[in-house]
């Protein structure tokens, strides 16, 4: 496949780079991600071959129901810190 790469050297502990098909549809097909803070440097790849540019979703594809058992969690503020710093 003639493709187009980009990479990126991230500021994150991190390096990408992603592989762009050439033509009418230029969509990402492949991306590698290569961890830079850790030994032997270990990458993750993910490759991409069935794009579904017209999905079909019904009322009910993103619901959510709980299971019975299910608890909240509750969450800080934003801004207000670890649980350490109170």
């Amino acid at each position: 496949m003639r493709s187009d790469r980009t990479r990126q050297a991230g500021t994150f502990r991190a390096r990408w780079q992603m592989w762009i098909q050439e033509g009418k549809q230029p969509l990402p097909w492949k991306m590698v991600i290569t961890s830079t803070d850790v030994g032997n440097a270990p990458q993750f790849a993910a490759t991409v071959t069935k794009w579904n540019l017209d999905p079909k979703f019904t009322a009910n594809t993103f619901s959510f129901s709980p299971p019975k058992d299910a608890k909240k969690v509750e969450f800080l503020p934003l801004g207000a810190g670890s649980p350490k710093s109170r």
